[in-house]
């Protein structure tokens, strides 16, 4: 009798094994390793970035800009002896909506109360960089004025293709007016070039054209 009751207990014991590890229809699940897939990934998007630097007599004009695909980010900046003449505007085009803001001169200066900027859906907007050979120094005039222009793939962390979070930012059916005016203030310095050479190729460096 008691071989009979520790028998029973075995095929219950056994009975509710089965039950764990078998799939209702009769296949036996085994271990498996997990395993991720790189199905859908993709490579992290190239950025290409450019420098362009313009030294004159009283100030030195720097353009940085980034690019990947159909963004482009152009920072400007005018270091001038002076506040009033110092200057900076940031554009970004990501995909035809175009944004237009002026950060603080200096980082970490001063901030307007409520800076406002503007943006607009402008598909057609041009912005055309001078895409030289990647890590290749391009040298051009001389004093007066002389600079020069290079461009490599960006490494950076930060994203570059983001609009600052403390601007509100207003639409404006004439963006590229706008922009055209802004320019005018940087690009004011290839005219003091000495040459009709050096004066394009300082205009080109900046995409004042």
């Amino acid at each position: 009798m008691l071989l009979l009751l520790l028998l029973l207990f075995f095929l219950v014991l056994f009975w509710v094994y089965r039950s764990f590890v078998t799939r209702p229809d009769k296949t036996v699940v085994t271990p498996a390793s997990i395993q991720v897939s790189d199905k859908g990934l993709s490579e992290p998007e190239k950025i290409i970035k450019c420098q362009s630097v313009v030294v004159a007599l009283k100030a030195t004009t720097e353009l940085f800009t980034y690019i990947a695909g159909n963004k482009v980010m152009a920072d400007y900046r005018i270091g001038a002896t002076s506040n009033e003449e110092s200057f900076k505007v940031q554009i970004l085009n990501n995909n035809g909506q175009v944004y237009m803001w002026e950060p603080p001169i200096y980082f970490g200066g001063p901030k307007p109360e409520n800076p406002r900027g503007l943006k607009a859906k402008a598909p057609d907007f041009k912005y055309d960089v001078n895409l030289t050979t990647e890590d290749t120094v391009e040298r051009f005039g001389k004093s007066p004025l002389s600079g020069d222009h290079v461009c490599y793939e960006w490494d950076g962390t930060d994203s570059v293709f983001q609009v600052p979070s403390d601007f509100e930012f207003d639409e404006s059916e004439d963006i590229k007016l706008k922009v055209r005016e802004k320019l005018s203030r940087v690009c004011q310095v290839c005219e003091t070039a000495s040459s009709e050479e050096i004066r394009a190729a300082c205009r080109k460096n900046l995409v004042c054209d």
